[in-house]
C-alpha cells in the first residue's frame, strides 16, 4: 500500500475512507497537522470555471463553527494551532495574508497571536472586515503597491497557488 506525507508538515497521512464528493477522489488526513488532503491530480479549471464555492454560505458556516467548535473556522483555528507549534519562539506582530478571503484565519489568529498589524489582500470585494488592526486590500496581490504593505513579519496563503497562472513570478514578488 503507498503511503503519502502531508505536505503541510510531513507526517504520515491516513486514509480516511471517504471520498471527495466533487472528485470523487480519495480523502487522506493528517493527525499532526489535522489537515486533509487529496492525493491525486486533478485539473482544477473546471471546478474554479463553475465557480462551486459560490453556493457557500458563510453565515451558516460561522454558526456550524461557533456551535460545534467554539471557534468561526476550524481550520483556521487548526492553522493556527500548527503556526504556535512551530513558531513558540519567535513573536511576529506584522501579519500579510493572501487570498484572505472572509478574513476567518483574521479572526483566530486575533483571537491567539494579537498582531499589531494584519493586511489581507483579497480581489472578492464582497469580503472586507473592519477592525482596527486589520486592513484589507480588494485587490490582486500582483497589483498591490508594495509600500502599501509595510513592514511584513510573516506572509501567508492558503488555498492561492491554484489561482496563479505565472506562480514563479508570483512567488519572486513574494519574496520582495
Amino acid at each position: 500500500m503507498k503511503t503519502f506525507n502531508c505536505p503541510i508538515c510531513s507526517s504520515e497521512l491516513i486514509k480516511t475512507g471517504y471520498r471527495n464528493i466533487i472528485f470523487n477522489a480519495e480523502n487522506y488526513y493528517c493527525s499532526n497537522c489535522h489537515s486533509y488532503h487529496i492525493m491525486s491530480y486533478f485539473d482544477f479549471s473546471d471546478y474554479y470555471a463553475k465557480q462551486y464555492h459560490d453556493d457557500f454560505s458563510f453565515v451558516k458556516a460561522k454558526k456550524h463553527y461557533k456551535l460545534f467548535c467554539g471557534f468561526q473556522n476550524s481550520r483556521a483555528y487548526s492553522r493556527c494551532r500548527f503556526f504556535r507549534k512551530h513558531t513558540q519562539k519567535q513573536r511576529f506582530d506584522n501579519f500579510l495574508e493572501i487570498g484572505g478571503g472572509n478574513g476567518q484565519n483574521f479572526l483566530v489568529f486575533d483571537l491567539f497571536n494579537k498582531p499589531k498589524s494584519y493586511i489581507i489582500v483579497e480581489p472578492n470585494i464582497k469580503f472586507n472586515i473592519n477592525k482596527p488592526n486589520l486592513r484589507y486590500y480588494n485587490n490582486l496581490f500582483e497589483n498591490t503597491e508594495d509600500s502599501s504593505l509595510g513592514k511584513v513579519d510573516l506572509i501567508m496563503l492558503f488555498h492561492v497557488l491554484e489561482h496563479i497562472y505565472d506562480v514563479n513570478s508570483f512567488l519572486e514578488r513574494v519574496r520582495k
